[in-house]
């Protein structure tokens, strides 16, 4: 090699890189720190991954690579991925199917795998997200805004329904019955105390870390400073627009609902109201008439 020697774009290869640049450095110091070149190794990759989507799709996989016989435990790695994906998915379909059923949401004439076949079809084409460019931040979106709110509000309406709407001593009658044995103090306390004040703490905790943290998502940037880490950004005004949304939305429909069924439950009451009325005159009628 001379000093004069030039080299195009990705002429060198992966092993003549370090002699070249011992070369380079050792002939040409001053050229070579204005490249401000930044050393890149597999395993800083690997270790900013471990983590989500990365840790089965990177760290494992790497992992595979360096396993005798790799071919056969990549097939069966990812056949394994494919029926944990599919096995859930049974729960989650199932989930949306039963109660639309129980509703009576479409005719009794119209098969259930026409209505299965449908929700698979609205989930398939809402899930095409996830396969853009940025799916990947779209999946961390929805994993970690969709359903943690949700889920805590639901809990805590749920536990304040049973003990304090239905009654403590009626579900604790309903499990003396089902099991023949009743809950002892341990279990009544934590039901109507410990459980809803540990719910609400942190359904508090939360909304107070919503608001005061900014909403921000880590990218991968080339040109980042400290590149392989992730530049950490914030989430453009739409996307926080989205992540309020998918927070609250799902928790929303069920006051939404129950307003909905209420003028239907007034109506029907008062349908009660008149039926009973025109039984107990029609009952006056024959009263008379046998006293007559």
């Amino acid at each position: 090699m001379t000093t004069g020697t030039a080299w195009t774009d990705q002429s060198i290869s992966r092993d003549e890189y370090a002699a070249v640049l011992t070369h380079l450095n050792a002939t040409q110091p001053e050229r070579l720190a204005q490249l401000h070149l930044e050393s890149c190794r597999l395993q800083d990759f690997l270790d900013k991954s471990a983590s989500g989507t990365g840790l089965a799709f990177i760290v494992f996989t790497e992992a595979i690579l360096h396993m005798p016989g790799a071919p056969a435990w990549a097939v069966l790695f990812f056949a394994m991925l494919f029926t944990l994906g599919l096995s859930s998915m049974f729960g989650n379909i199932e989930g949306v199917i039963t109660p639309l059923l129980d509703m009576g949401v479409l005719p009794r004439w119209v098969p259930k795998e026409i209505l299965t076949g449908t929700v698979c079809l609205l989930c398939f084409l809402v899930a095409t997200c996830f396969t853009l460019q940025s799916g990947n931040y779209w999946l961390e979106i929805f994993d970690k805004y969709a359903a943690s709110l949700n889920l805590i509000i639901f809990a805590f309406f749920e536990v304040i329904g049973v003990v304090y709407v239905y009654g403590m001593e009626r579900f604790c009658d309903d499990i003396e019955w089902m099991t023949g044995r009743r809950p002892g103090l341990y279990w009544r306390v934590t039901w109507k105390v410990i459980s809803p004040l540990l719910l609400l703490t942190i359904f508090v905790a939360y909304i107070i870390f919503l608001v005061w943290t900014t909403l921000s998502y880590k990218a991968w940037n080339p040109q980042y400073k400290q590149f392989p880490s992730r530049q950490e950004k914030s989430y453009p005004g739409w996307v926080q627009a989205i992540c309020g949304l998918l927070s609250f939305l799902p928790a929303l429909l069920v006051p939404g609902v129950a307003m909905a069924q209420l003028p239907i439950w007034r109506r029907r009451k008062q349908e009660n109201v008149q039926q009973n009325m025109c039984l107990k005159l029609q009952d006056s009628k024959v009263s008379d008439s046998e006293v007559r």
